[in-house]
């Protein structure tokens, strides 16, 4: 779960990541099934984007900050909203 919580504790002065980089989060998010539960999970979005911790944590905080993402009421984990994950 180190990806969500480095994107938790994340300043939120942070940079804005381009479109392209929030779609291939967003496509490795989906192909682990729209939801990032356990470490093997951020892992494989890890190696699938090729993303640092941050430049995770800016897409997240993008993502959550659009509704786009959730964070579990487990404060555990990430869950995409975008089509095709409700």
């Amino acid at each position: 779960m180190a990806l969500v919580v480095t994107c938790l504790a994340a300043p939120m002065a942070l940079a804005q990541p381009t479109q392209a980089e929030i779609e291939a989060f967003v496509a490795a998010v989906k192909d682990v099934g729209c939801r990032i539960d356990t470490d093997s999970d951020a892992m494989a979005v890890e190696e699938a984007t090729g993303f640092g911790d941050a430049k995770l944590a800016e897409i997240v905080a993008v993502l959550l900050a659009s509704g786009d993402a959730v964070v579990p009421a487990s404060m555990e984990g990430l869950r995409l909203t975008t089509q095709g994950c409700r």
